[in-house]
């Protein structure tokens, strides 16, 4: 139910901001310190995401029974999906927020924010799951996107741009059109692992029950957990890095740098985790999570793979390729989904991680094509 939600709330949450928090990254980078520039992108960043959360508030309020019943199979979890309605407009604006410090390199001002949200949603988390088991979890996961935006305002009051007149000059429809770009990636990644995990826990608990989607969506967990200290720094500074340079050598001589620092890393946490999985499970997790254990190998191969197709990604959203990325995110999904369908039937409950590994190693040898000429000019021609 949790993971299911957790999907739900993924999705939801990209439309609420209008999925417009790349653009704002980008466009923030660019402009830097052009105040002319920035008012006009910020003035127009609130609009969207004004307009985008309220709609998306009204369909969550509207179809909250309905959304319910399709989640958790029941409708008594309704009034969850009503405080989410309720708040997901404190979650936009707090994106934009983070969006614009991010743009700006104030690197060490987004880390202290979202580390100090971080600790105080550990404990919202700890009182309500305690107090109210199941469903104060999922109040957990809504709320604690909320804590956020009364954090970050105490942190940016004193930004130079955190005044009324840098979002008073109405709404830009050039940067609107540029934004529409990255809005259409956003929604095309808010949507597409999101909606393939929850097609492929179906499956599972179709084939292997229950117990085995709970043993996967811990792994998940895991995954998600480790990989995130790296996908939010590949994010936080090569989407304004790229943005910023011009020149394929420079772009090249940054990859490399990059995947030099990067894959070492990833490496040894996967070998890390890999020898000491048992006891990862049993500080996480409770002993019956142990049957874990084998989808550990084919999962932390994946992970590898996921983070040198990350950063190419990463590539294709700063320079605006919209076209590539949607191909590049459906395909991957589709062949994910297909994948994992057959491969579970065929072999279980690891059948989902050995695609994983498989359909993320295709993506990167179909990404390397992609940018042959960039990454390699000799053989680029």
């Amino acid at each position: 139910m949790i993971g299911q939600f957790y999907n739900f709330l993924t999705v939801a949450l990209n439309f609420g901001n209008g999925a417009i928090s790349t653009g704002i990254v980008k466009f923030t980078a660019e402009f830097g310190e052009q105040r002319a520039e920035l008012r006009s992108l910020l003035s127009t960043a609130l609009r969207v995401t004004i307009i985008s959360s309220a709609i998306v508030s009204l369909i969550l309020w509207i179809f909250s029974k309905t959304i319910a019943r399709l989640l958790f199979e029941s409708e008594i979890y309704h009034d969850v999906i009503k405080l989410l309605a309720s708040t997901i407009i404190l979650y936009a604006l707090n994106t934009a927020i983070l969006s614009i410090l991010n743009g700006l390199k104030q690197i060490t001002l987004f880390a202290v924010i979202n580390c100090s949200a971080s600790f105080l949603s550990l404990i919202l988390t700890y009182l309500l799951v305690h107090n109210y088991r199941i469903k104060g979890a999922l109040v957990a996961l809504v709320l604690s996107q909320t804590l956020l935006f009364f954090l970050s305002l105490i942190f940016i009051r004193k930004q130079f741009w955190f005044r009324l007149k840098y979002f008073s000059d109405g709404l830009n429809r050039q940067l609107l059109r540029s934004l529409g770009s990255y809005s259409l990636m956003a929604v095309v990644a808010a949507v597409g692992m999101p909606v393939a995990q929850m097609i492929l826990r179906g499956v599972i608990i179709d084939h292997s029950g229950l117990a085995a989607a709970g043993y996967w969506q811990g792994m998940m967990r895991i995954s998600d957990g480790y990989l995130m200290v790296v996908t939010i720094s590949l994010s936080t500074y090569f989407i304004p890095k790229f943005s910023s340079l011009t020149t394929d050598t420079e772009i090249r001589a940054e990859l490399f740098n990059g995947l030099k620092f990067i894959l070492p890393a990833v490496l040894v946490s996967c070998v890390v985790i890999f020898l000491f999985r048992e006891l990862i499970i049993k500080i996480l997790f409770t002993k019956e999570f142990l049957e874990m254990k084998r989808l550990f190998l084919y999962q932390l191969a994946g992970d590898f793979f996921k983070i040198i197709a990350y950063l190419l990604v990463t590539l294709m959203v700063s320079k605006k390729m919209t076209k590539a990325y949607i191909v590049t995110e459906i395909l991957f999904n589709v062949g994910y989904v297909s994948m994992g369908y057959i491969l579970i039937r065929m072999t279980g409950l690891s059948g989902v991680t050995i695609a994983f590994a498989v359909t993320y190693f295709i993506c990167v040898i179909f990404l390397l094509l992609f940018f042959k000429r960039l990454l390699f000019p000799r053989y680029g021609t």
